[in-house]
């Protein structure tokens, strides 16, 4: 059967996502024996499926060649925010799916695309802080699709990966369907420095998984900014304002 291997754990992409049974006909049909054979001999070839078209790829996750290819930047981004990529086809395809399809996994495996945005701030930055998710958010998903984004970028500038320096202290609605001032007015005061934190002369990496026009990453920097850090925002992608992101 065809996998999608994060990390040594497998996903099942298409819309059967549960195991297969093992087919024990398959011993008493030479037509499904060689269909099977068939099968394993091609996951040999092409054991990954692209989290963005679903296709069969013999490259690792999370794009096959092709929807790396079509990867597009943002388009008018929010002022202080780097963003490589805009939230479209095959990559907001494969970012829905680690944020709303309960795959952590995924969701650490896109953390790879951010890699080359931050080559220029090695040595310069001195702690990655994912944008939290309020607790009862959080028990809900099961994970923070941001903090699973930023174990690569971490990993990459040889800092500590700091998901405890920042809380979230309200619960906030959905920014989906909201205006630049409704979101802005929903996120303010949302976010805290941890007690007992030293952030002062510290620069820190925020990341996000999806920017819109800001409102999110906006309001988790203050608090770090007034604690004395200085901070830097990231994002994968940079959604317009009528797309279903939420920054």
């Amino acid at each position: 059967m065809t996998r999608l291997l994060f990390g040594g754990s497998k996903v099942h992409w298409g819309r059967n996502r549960r195991a297969r049974p093992p087919d024990h006909s398959s011993m008493h049909s030479p037509a499904r024996f060689i269909l099977g054979l068939a099968r394993d001999l091609f996951d040999l070839v092409a054991p990954y499926r692209c989290a963005g078209c679903d296709v069969p790829s013999p490259t690792a996750p999370p794009l096959c060649p092709r929807c790396r290819d079509a990867l597009e930047g943002p388009e008018d981004p929010p002022a202080d925010v780097r963003v490589p990529y805009a939230w479209v086809g095959p990559l907001g395809l494969a970012i829905a799916r680690a944020k709303y399809g309960s795959y952590p996994a995924l969701a650490a495996s896109l953390g790879s695309l951010l890699v080359p945005a931050v080559g220029d701030l090695r040595g310069e930055i001195h702690r990655v802080v994912p944008v939290p998710l309020h607790p009862a958010r959080l028990t809900t998903r099961g994970y923070n699709q941001s903090m699973e984004l930023s174990r690569a970028v971490a990993r990459s500038l040889m800092v500590p990966l700091s998901p405890m320096s920042l809380h979230r202290v309200r619960d906030t609605p959905s920014q989906r369907t909201l205006g630049r001032a409704d979101r802005e007015a929903n996120v303010r005061d949302a976010f805290a420095v941890a007690q007992g934190q030293t952030l002062r002369g510290l620069r820190v990496l925020l990341i996000d998984d999806v920017v819109t026009t800001g409102a999110t990453l906006y309001a988790a920097r203050a608090p770090l900014l007034a604690s004395g850090a200085t901070v830097v925002c990231l994002a994968l992608a940079h959604a317009p304002r009528m797309s279903a992101s939420v920054g």
